[in-house]
């Protein structure tokens, strides 16, 4: 590659300087309308008497009186430790019954899987670093110099650039030729770039920013994803570390086919039973929105609790989320509403076990691809949209229905997420501890998971939970505790939904793990002491039920969700099509493969950002059979292993995306009654397709 000379007087910055920024006009007029005009206050750039050019922040020397010596000896160390043939360690790649179900796009998978463990078996589950990076963050700019020399001596795919301090990219821009760096980066080569400038000193924000970056690279993030820390930050080692913490929640968020066509499913249900959505958020007056909200979870505090609960009944809404409806009903109580998220038959199973005796006459919101069997059990119903979902394109185009944020991955994230969004002030969080001492006491008494009456459907995803990958950790009390991905991943979410409603007071009144955002209660007495000092006696239960779901709501018509189908159905089409066309271009090497993913990757994403949820529905399909290739091909050494591994996989996502379509027409144009065979069945079981 073409090396290129630091400048080595003022003469030459300036001339830098002003290329940049005429390149930034033209092709990242953001950027430059960042910097423009902008000095640098605290940053000096200057030359000792060895013409050697350093940055001085404050009175202090940046790079030991040598800024490009420093950059070529810390980029050489960088590359030393990601050399040709390392292994790096970051998510297990897909093992053999990974996806493991009866229905069309797991079987599918899983056999893509299959095929590639026993024809091209890999020796290790770590993956090979190769004569190029796929994938690499580097935090800090500095003078730029260790970028310049990274990319001068490694052939690097994606490239994103973490700056917290505009002055040190302002000084970049006089010494590092970035208007000849960044076009090396083509998008049709599968090879971008990404500058982020955050301004921000909180590790939590700057990581928001990042991530919302870099997952837009998956599977290649994390799979591939190596850091580089410039001059060892402190401060960028946290947002390093925040990042390796979410590997787990964001493979956990994909999605996948099967559940979207079964959402889908009953959302179709949903409609043609003109079930009626909440209203939009703006229904409630100040006085009602200081009225205390219990949310109620299923974890094991709630056995320490629940006479709490007894003792304030009078003063509260009670909401129960999800299986917590059952440890109520243990306990002798019944909530004020019921708030479900999930979608799958386990739900209508729950419900059939607790009987209709009990839940009929409680109200009960849930998103509109909730099974219509679960909705049976209530009498007063009120649908709502979660956010990242296709249905808002496909049903709610309008956008006259509520979409509430933040609403998973569990039933506790949408009863937290539902009355912020409503505007209530003062929330009480219990039995919601993302924790427990004991796997067989992950849930409270009463729970239907530990019932040994329970159905075998329910003992079924209890054995596969059983499976999931525990991870020790303390609860709030610095006591040992266990934790699984879901509900690690619901604390997150949890953490991240009270940041943008940090106006309001929730209480954690659970045992578990500590959930930032929160203000803990750790006694009874505490507890009344912060309920004694809200002003609430003005608005009772009923009131707040009626703003919610007795305000009249339009139906979606017959036409609408018909042309919405054909509109999602074209959506597919093309989706297909594009990935057909792209792999048909692989030739069966590593490099045309990291081309064609970032390219598949990169148009859909453009979708998103056009504005398109249809995306969502399609979204975890393409990261799930990326990842399975991309994973299993980067852990092989061979190169003849690597191209069959290629061939191979490449025919079946092109099969498989050419079924979708089939595979859909038939799910949505089958007439849609309680007899429906889908609506009796698991996720995991099989159906007639």
């Amino acid at each position: 590659m073409q090396k290129h000379k630091v400048t080595q007087d003022t003469n030459s910055l300036l001339d830098t300087y002003a290329k940049n920024m005429a390149f930034f006009k033209d092709h990242m007029p953001a950027m430059y309308d960042c910097i423009n005009n902008r000095d640098m206050q605290r940053l000096r750039i200057e030359f000792n008497e060895h013409e050697k050019l350093d940055i001085f922040d404050g009175g202090f020397r940046l790079y030991k009186g040598d800024a490009e010596q420093y950059a070529i000896d810390e980029a050489n160390a960088f590359l030393a430790q990601f050399a040709p043939g390392a292994r790096i360690h970051t998510i297990v790649p897909p093992h053999i019954n990974m996806y493991e179900g009866g229905r069309f796009g797991f079987v599918h998978m899983n056999n893509t899987v299959t095929k590639l463990m026993t024809e091209i078996p890999r020796q290790e589950d770590s993956y090979v670093m190769r004569d190029y990076y796929a994938l690499c963050v580097v935090f800090g700019v500095g003078a730029g110099l260790h970028i310049q020399h990274l990319i001068d001596n490694k052939d690097i795919h994606h490239l994103i650039i973490v700056e917290n301090d505009i002055e040190h990219f302002i000084a970049s821009c006089y010494i590092t030729a970035w208007h000849v760096l960044i076009p090396k980066f083509r998008i049709n080569e599968g090879r971008t770039v990404n500058i982020i400038i955050t301004g921000k000193d909180n590790t939590h924000e700057v990581f928001v920013l990042l991530w919302n970056q870099i997952i837009t690279l998956a599977p290649k993030f994390p799979l591939t994803a190596i850091y580089y820390n410039h001059r060892k930050n402190r401060f960028y080692d946290e947002v390093i570390k925040k990042i390796q913490q979410e590997f787990t929640v964001f493979i956990s968020a994909w999605g996948n086919y099967d559940d979207e066509i079964n959402q889908l499913n009953h959302g179709l249900h949903n409609l043609k039973n003109k079930a009626g959505f909440l209203p939009i958020k703006g229904v409630f007056s100040e006085a009602e929105l200081e009225k205390p909200v219990v949310i109620v979870g299923g974890g094991p505090s709630l056995d320490a609790r629940h006479e709490w609960i007894e003792a304030i009944r009078d003063d509260i809404i009670l909401i129960s989320a999800g299986s917590s409806i059952r440890s109520l009903m243990h306990y002798g109580l019944k909530p004020d509403m019921h708030m479900e998220l999930e979608s799958d038959f386990n739900t209508v199973t729950m419900f059939e076990f607790i009987g209709k005796d009990y839940t009929y006459d409680i109200p009960v919101i849930a998103p509109i691809q909730i099974s219509p069997l679960a909705m049976d059990f209530f009498k007063t119903k009120k649908l709502f949209f979660k956010d990242s979902s296709a249905q808002i394109d496909l049903f709610n185009t309008q956008r006259t229905h509520p979409i509430i944020p933040h609403a998973t991955p569990t039933c506790t994230n949408t009863a937290l997420a539902t009355m912020l969004y409503y505007g209530f002030k003062n929330v009480f969080l219990i039995g919601m501890d993302f924790s427990y001492k004991q796997i067989k006491k992950s849930h409270a008494a009463g729970s239907i998971y530990f019932d040994e009456n329970a159905p075998e459907v329910v003992k079924h995803a209890m054995e596969l939970k059983d499976k999931d990958a525990r991870m020790h950790v303390k609860d709030m009390y610095g006591n040992d505790s266990l934790t699984d991905p879901i509900y690690f991943t619901a604390l997150k979410r949890i953490e991240n939904c009270l940041r943008e409603y940090n106006w309001a007071n929730v209480y954690n009144l659970s045992m578990g793990m500590d959930i930032a955002g929160t203000k803990i209660i750790h006694n009874r007495d505490e507890a009344m002491q912060v309920l004694n000092n809200i002003d609430h006696n003005k608005t009772s239960n009923q009131q707040i039920i009626t703003r919610l779901f007795y305000t009249d709501k339009t139906i979606i018509g017959d036409d609408e969700i018909k042309l919405s189908l054909n509109n999602l159905y074209e959506y597919i089409s093309i989706t297909a099509n594009t990935i057909k066309e792209v792999l048909n271009k692989v030739d069966g090497t590593r490099d045309s493969l990291e081309r064609a993913i970032a390219i598949i990757i990169y148009i859909n994403e453009q979708k998103l950002n056009s504005g398109n949820y249809l995306y969502y529905f399609i979204r975890g399909a393409i990261w799930h059979y990326m990842y399975i290739g991309y994973a299993h091909i980067n852990t092989l050494n061979s190169e003849d292993d690597i191209r069959r591994a290629i061939d191979m996989w490449r025919n079946d996502v092109i099969e498989y995306f050419e079924e979708m379509k089939q595979h859909y027409l038939t799910i949505t144009s089958r007439e849609l009654d309680h007899s429906d065979p889908w609506l009796y069945k698991s996720i995991y079981e099989k159906v007639p397709e």
